[in-house]
């Protein structure tokens, strides 16, 4: 079944499981069936928090490289303070966006 998924990627890339699960249909029992058709909400409750993360630590370099110019010379002692701790933000956005959330995270204890 896991092959098949795989060979229906092409075909539908935002929906591949309900495609395959609509082929496989009448071949595979009804709760492989049914997971097939839930393999968005499966895939984002496995990998969600990797791409939220990897999100929101794209989003807080433009914010930080524009919002917080101190070599500009526009209040450089308080601007350089917030940029470094934006870089540091960023950086922990990335260490979860490569690691997960870990296992002290409130879906590693669901």
């Amino acid at each position: 079944m896991t092959l098949f998924h795989d060979i229906a990627e092409p075909l539908g890339p935002f929906n591949h499981g309900e495609v395959i699960g609509s082929i496989l249909h009448p071949f595979i029992s009804r709760n492989n069936y049914w997971m097939l058709m839930q393999h968005g909400l499966f895939q984002t409750y496995f990998y969600g928090d990797k791409i939220c993360a990897a999100l929101v630590a794209l989003w807080f370099i433009p914010v930080t490289y524009f919002g917080h110019p101190f070599w500009a010379g526009i209040d450089p002692v308080n601007n350089r303070e917030h940029f470094m701790n934006n870089l540091a933000i960023i950086a922990a956005y990335m260490t979860i966006a490569y690691f997960g959330a870990g296992n002290y995270s409130l879906d590693g204890n669901i």
